[in-house]
């Protein structure tokens, strides 16, 4: 299931043909500018032969956030727990990540492991991912 060493878990690497979940832990894209930036990011990962499929709330943002904080993590780990995804991309940033923490059952992550990747608000899980789990993210 992964490569690693004594100490830290590194989940296999992706491959073409495997598929990769986008969620949006914190807030949601629906700024027309970024919107634009994931549809295009999502064409360069098709035409680099990976799958891309997105959680309901990564286009949607209620009070800077892309959904409520138990669906959030909820969405995460219906990407965990889906054994077709092989990696997952935090859509954007935000404020509300630690929000979402608390309804987050890290055994999911436990069980299945594979890399985790996102910036600003998201290193919050990251963080707590890597040094709590010994488990390699992004």
């Amino acid at each position: 299931m992964m490569v690693g060493s004594d100490c830290v878990i590194y989940p296999k690497f992706i491959k073409k043909g495997d598929t990769i979940g986008v969620c949006a832990p914190s807030s949601g894209i629906i700024r027309e500018a970024k919107v634009n930036r994931l549809n295009h990011a999502i064409k360069m990962v098709h035409d680099k032969g990976y799958r891309v499929i997105e959680t309901k709330h990564v286009r949607t943002n209620e009070d800077y956030a892309s959904s409520d904080a138990k669906t959030r993590a909820q969405e995460l780990a219906s990407l965990y727990q889906d054994k077709e995804v092989r990696a997952i991309i935090c859509a954007t940033g935000g404020e509300f990540l630690l929000e979402m923490l608390p309804y987050f059952d890290f055994s999911v992550v436990k069980e299945n492991i594979k890399w985790l990747q996102g910036y600003s608000d998201p290193t919050g899980l990251l963080f707590t991912i890597t040094t709590n789990l010994d488990i390699a993210t992004i």
